[in-house]
């Protein structure tokens, strides 16, 4: 995976050189939902009365992070993850917008965005809730960087609002389930492959 993707960033390279990008990279990132300790933290209610579906702890998501910095301010980025738990998975993508405070070789950072998704928890024989839903994320993030690298910590909130939920009971009855949010806060940590030093000011 990182040969992949150190190659990809030496083919983007001269690309950015002549667009003139201030920094990107791009790389893979690992995480995990601190709280609710076990998710979510409330299924609907027709889900509650069957008690079928099991609430997830311990679960790891993987992904890819990309960022391109407009200017020394101003960073875009777009974050893709695959969720996995005790009979739970949960796969999104997530646009992102985050302001950056410099100091020598460390930002600071703070924003969030938004994306689509879709998760699935699993239960009893055949039983499942399947829930399409749109990610509203609130991040802040320190990234330390060299030349060509970085490593960045992320503190994330995200209120996932569904669009469709479908719930299919130990019977096999499918029904489309009452409206929920799901609250979630955790850490990733990822590591970015690309160009970190910022451009030189233009002479006069």
């Amino acid at each position: 995976m990182r040969n992949v993707l150190m190659a990809a960033a030496l083919l983007w390279a001269p690309v950015a050189q002549a667009a003139d990008v201030w920094m990107w990279g791009l790389g893979p990132k690992v995480g995990t939902v601190v709280l609710p300790g076990r998710m979510p933290i409330s299924f609907p209610k027709k889900v509650k009365e069957d008690d079928y579906l099991e609430k997830v702890g311990g679960d790891i998501s993987v992904g890819v992070n990309g960022v391109y910095y407009a200017n020394s301010r101003s960073r875009l980025g777009a974050t893709a993850g695959f969720d996995l738990g005790k009979r739970f998975y949960d796969a999104n993508f997530v646009l992102l917008y985050n302001v950056a405070v410099s100091a020598d070789a460390v930002d600071f950072l703070f924003g969030g965005g938004v994306g689509a998704g879709y998760m699935r928890w699993g239960g009893a024989g055949e039983s499942r809730l399947g829930v399409s839903y749109f990610p509203f994320r609130a991040e802040t993030s320190v990234l330390v960087r060299d030349q060509w690298r970085g490593y960045q910590l992320t503190a994330f909130f995200n209120l996932d609002i569904p669009s469709s939920q479908r719930y299919l009971n130990e019977g096999g009855l499918d029904t489309e389930v009452s409206w929920m949010v799901y609250p979630t806060f955790g850490l990733e940590l990822s590591v970015m492959f690309g160009d970190f030093t910022p451009p030189r000011p233009r002479k006069k």
